[in-house]
């Protein structure tokens, strides 16, 4: 009978380790709400900065429709954060601040070549933090708005590849 209980327990515990590991992985709602916010944030600065020093027609419009779509999200996801009552000051984190300062010393090509190198770092990240969120997300509500945001930001990510290699 012993032997059989810890047989039991070795197998339960093979069965139930690799929801442990994912459980590990899983982000709370409120981290994933914050750095999606701030990331909005990011995105929606380096784009108004575009708009005014790119040298590129092409990267302007790129700037453009990222300041259109990227504030849509944003007010979907400060919408959530005002239900969820998570207070966020958007764009005040020091990583909008170096990219800000950063890309404001720069000009031209240069400034449009540094831009996309940039676009393509964080729309990559946010894909692949959205993919795993929307995977293990407690909030039902945010899984989907985060879901159909995705494509969103894939389209953007393919969009800033292509620009980054027309610069080159």
């Amino acid at each position: 009978m012993k032997r059989f209980l810890t047989g039991a327990a070795v197998l339960t515990l093979a069965l139930w380790a690799p929801t442990l590991v994912r459980a590990a992985d899983k982000v709370s709602d409120k981290d994933f709400l914050i750095q999606a916010i701030e990331c909005n944030a990011k995105e929606i600065k380096l784009a108004e900065l575009a708009d005014s020093r790119s040298a590129s027609a092409k990267v302007k419009d790129f700037a453009k429709q990222l300041i259109q779509e990227h504030k849509g999200m944003h007010e979907t996801m400060a919408e959530k954060a005002k239900t969820l009552k998570i207070a966020v000051l958007a764009g005040g984190d020091p990583a909008t601040r170096e990219a800000v300062d950063r890309l404001s010393k720069l000009k031209g090509d240069e400034f449009d070549r540094e831009f996309m190198k940039m676009m393509v770092a964080d729309h990559q990240k946010a894909v692949e933090e959205m993919e795993n969120y929307s995977k293990n997300a407690a909030d039902s509500e945010l899984s989907r708005c985060c879901k159909d945001a995705l494509p969103k930001v894939k389209t953007h990510l393919e969009q800033a590849r292509k620009l980054q290699n027309e610069l080159k």
